[in-house]
């Protein structure tokens, strides 16, 4: 059973990504206005994908191979987590080219790539945020 703590680390590391993912997409690049694609659809398809990539990231921050390898540094394992899925979904974006429809140059890439590890490592800090703020009694016990 999912507790209080993952699902919030869940929902709140979705809507930051989410919100950074918008400002960069719609206002820095305005990639939305360059997209063919109803804007209300194309947010609707983020919100999903990001729930995604917050429970990735919150579920991964849990596992006990994770906590062990940064048991001095518990700040650096939602950092880490973060980055690593940054990496994964930019690949995969760019791979099955379900990220906006624009000119894919080196330069493009670099920076988005760029954007994308910075944004999911903002992700991992919100998980590592609600982990440091709400206490599951439930978790003491395993």
């Amino acid at each position: 059973m999912f507790k209080k703590q993952f699902i919030l680390s869940l929902i709140f590391s979705a809507l930051g990504m989410f919100f950074l993912s918008y400002f960069w997409h719609g206002y820095v690049l305005h990639d939305f206005l360059k997209n063919g694609t109803p804007r209300g659809s194309a947010l609707l398809y983020k919100i999903g994908i990001y729930m995604v990539m917050g429970f990735a990231i919150a579920k991964t921050v849990t596992f006990k191979f994770v906590e062990k390898g940064y048991l001095y540094m518990p700040l650096a394992k939602f950092i880490v987590v973060g980055i690593f899925f940054g990496v994964v979904f930019f690949i995969i974006s760019t791979i099955k080219s379900i990220s906006l429809d624009v000119p894919l140059s080196g330069k493009y890439l670099l920076l988005n790539f760029c954007w994308q590890v910075l944004e999911q490592a903002i992700g991992g800090l919100i998980v590592a945020i609600v982990h440091r703020f709400v206490f599951d009694p439930d978790l003491t016990e395993e």
